[in-house]
C-alpha cells in the first residue's frame, strides 16, 4: 500500500505546517531561534532543514507579520547595508535595479520551497487560541 511505501503519511491530527505562501509567511518560533546562529533549522515534521545564508537571513523576517513586498525591501536593506552579498555566477550583483529583481525571484522561489519542506506554519498556528 502507499502507506506501508511510505508514500503518504496518515495523522490524527491537522498538520501544524502550510505547503501554501502565503500573504504573510511565518516560520515556527524554534526555526527563527535556531536561524540565529545555525544553518540547520528544525521543520515541523521534526526533521533537519540545512539552509544557506540569504535563506537563514528570510527565516530570521518570517515571523508573520511582514508580507511579500515588505519582506523584499527588508532583504534590500541587508544588501544595501552590506549585511548580505548576492552574487550570480559568483559576482556580485551591484546594479539596484536588478538586486532588486533577483530578490523577488529569490523570495518566491524559496517560500515555495520553505513550504515543501515543512517550514512554513499558519499564522494561527500556537497563537493560543482554540478553535
Amino acid at each position: 500500500s502507499l502507506f506501508t511505501a511510505k508514500a503518504i503519511e496518515l495523522h490524527s491530527v491537522p498538520s501544524a505546517f502550510q505547503v501554501e505562501v502565503s500573504d504573510k509567511p511565518k516560520v515556527s518560533e524554534l526555526a527563527r531561534l535556531q536561524a540565529e546562529d545555525s544553518y540547520s533549522i528544525t521543520n515541523m515534521r521534526h526533521e533537519v532543514a540545512r539552509i544557506n545564508e540569504p535563506t537563514r537571513r528570510l527565516v530570521l523576517l518570517l515571523d508573520g507579520s511582514s508580507d511579500h513586498e515588505q519582506l523584499q525591501q527588508q532583504m534590500l536593506e541587508m544588501v544595501e547595508k552590506g549585511e548580505l552579498v548576492l552574487k550570480e555566477d559568483e559576482v556580485e550583483i551591484t546594479d539596484k535595479d536588478r538586486r532588486k529583481q533577483y530578490i523577488q525571484q529569490f523570495l518566491q522561489k524559496i517560500l515555495q520551497e520553505l513550504g515543501k519542506r515543512a517550514l512554513l506554519v499558519s499564522s494561527r498556528a500556537f497563537s493560543g487560541k482554540a478553535g
